[in-house]
């Protein structure tokens, strides 16, 4: 039960570790964001992500953790747009997890598995 906030948004801004890396990663946010880039950086996503979720979709959540960058980048211009840039990734992902048949790739043993009826 997961709610994010427009507000969360702008707290991002106070506070330069980002909320959105911690609902992939649900590590405290000291430091966080600066982790989350090395990890993007180094090809290594996988290894910061929850591993209580046992069935990420990993590109999406290294999609997610790059928009999350981002959003805390300091200067205005080089943040991306909410409403042409922001919104319309998260509705996207968004989209995907209501998505009852999609299909999650397992990049660690390269096999693809479809993801189970979400419970309504």
């Amino acid at each position: 039960n997961y709610v994010s906030k427009i507000s969360d948004v702008g707290l991002a801004r106070l506070v330069p570790p980002s909320v959105a890396d911690n609902i992939i990663t649900a590590k405290p946010p000291m430091g966080l964001a600066h982790h989350v880039k090395k990890a993007v950086e180094n090809d290594q996503i996988e290894e910061i992500l929850d591993p209580v979720v046992t069935d990420w979709p990993v590109e999406e959540a290294l999609s997610f953790a790059k928009l999350a960058l981002s959003c805390t980048e300091l200067s205005k211009k080089d943040r991306p747009n909410l409403a042409t840039v922001v919104l319309p990734e998260l509705n996207r992902l968004r989209d995907l997890g209501d998505t009852d048949n999609h299909v999650f790739t397992d990049t660690k043993n390269n096999s693809h598995t479809p993801r189970p009826p979400m419970a309504t």
